[in-house]
């Protein structure tokens, strides 16, 4: 006959199992939403973006945007292997602290949207707007509505939700493919691993997305948010995602419902030196 005393022992280690494993899952969860939470209360209204004067000036029917903030030069390097000519032509010497860039399809050409400091000569077929400068610009016929920043159906939303603050270039997109788009082509260009570029076949069918690139003091990362069909759809690419990534690589990645944010460390700083101890 079996002791008593085994059988307790069995049922305290069963219970403490399970309220070990309950305790884990519940602070992996914690950990994950508390990430979510953390980036969204970092987020900017669209209305009081620092280029929101700016974009207020693109079509209402802009499907992609491609914006920059003051910085944005450290980069231009490589910019200028991503940006269309129709933008690059424009962008004399000296280049806006700050412009923007929208289209209305692939095919047109974008109207680019300028914030040139006084005093300073602008490029030649500019056209001033007030305080700011415009190129290619069309008449804009903006719908009834009480949003200070009625522009682009759907994009004010998603740079309200998802924008971080301290993001220098950005580009989003609605109803507009992601491969080949904007977005990839700036995640492609930062994005330098062979795992990040296999990631960014992975999400081809996302036609809602956000790229920005956002220097901290230790790195340089950049960031895209891709809304899929649905969370399940989500959820699958996460698998992809995961079976692609080696060890030790520089790209992570969250499902939040339907999107799917990645984030890749394209460059890292070394630290600043720590002032001599006396």
């Amino acid at each position: 006959m079996d002791s008593p005393v085994p059988r307790k022992n069995l049922r305290k280690t069963a219970a403490f199992l399970l309220v070990f494993m309950g305790l884990a899952a519940s602070i992996t969860l914690w950990g994950t939403l508390r990430s979510i939470a953390v980036r969204r209360s970092r987020d900017v209204p669209a209305a009081q973006l620092p280029e929101s004067s700016l974009l207020a000036r693109i079509s209402f029917q802009s499907r992609q945007v491609f914006a920059t903030r003051p910085g944005w030069q450290e980069y231009a390097a490589i910019l200028e292997t991503l940006l269309p000519e129709s933008i690059l032509k424009t962008l004399k010497k000296p280049p806006p602290p700050r412009w923007v860039a929208g289209w209305t399809s692939t095919t047109a050409e974008p109207t680019l949207v300028a914030d040139y400091p006084p005093g300073v000569p602008h490029p030649e077929d500019w056209q001033p707007e007030g305080t700011l400068w415009v190129i290619n610009a069309q008449p804009i016929t903006k719908p009834q509505t009480n949003d200070s920043l009625a522009w682009a159906p759907g994009l004010a939303l998603m740079v309200q939700n998802r924008l971080h603050p301290e993001a220098v270039i950005w580009s989003a997109g609605v109803d507009t493919p992601w491969k080949g788009g904007l977005g990839q082509q700036l995640w492609n260009g930062f994005a330098d691993a062979q795992e990040a570029k296999r990631v960014s076949e992975s999400v081809a069918t996302a036609r809602t997305w956000l790229v920005w690139v956002e220097p901290q003091p230790d790195r340089v990362i950049i960031r895209a948010d891709l809304e899929c069909a649905s969370p399940q759809e989500a959820i699958r690419l996460e698998k992809d995602v995961e079976s692609v990534i080696p060890p030790k690589s520089r790209l992570r990645f969250l499902t939040d419902g339907p999107w799917i944010s990645l984030q890749y460390t394209w460059q890292e700083k070394a630290a600043a030196p720590k002032p001599p101890s006396r």
